[in-house]
């Protein structure tokens, strides 16, 4: 819980500033998600070969609608997510162990 409070807190942060796409690999994420739809040549080989898919493919539908693709909230919200299950997870093992 304290994971997804502080994850919020500190999108809210970036984005009052403007800064949640500001690194490039942010923008460049939903620009390949967006691209297998919205292309010249659209089709799952934009998916590219840099990354690996899945964060592409979690975001492939949500890149499509302009608000999510400008500001990055769906991905944000994965992102916010995928760190709350992870700190749990990492909470639980090192409970089991010791």
């Amino acid at each position: 819980m304290l994971a997804t409070v502080a994850g919020a807190a500190a999108w809210i942060v970036f984005f009052r500033r403007g800064l949640v796409l500001s690194h490039y690999d942010a923008r460049a994420h939903l620009v390949v998600a967006r691209r297998v739809f919205d292309n010249l040549t659209p089709g799952w080989q934009q998916i590219g070969a840099v990354w690996l898919p899945l964060p592409h493919l979690i975001d492939l539908l949500p890149a499509q609608v302009n608000f999510f693709y400008r500001t990055g909230l769906f991905a944000s919200l994965v992102s916010i997510a995928c760190l709350a299950i992870s700190t749990g997870a990492a909470a639980r093992l090192i409970l089991r162990t010791t």
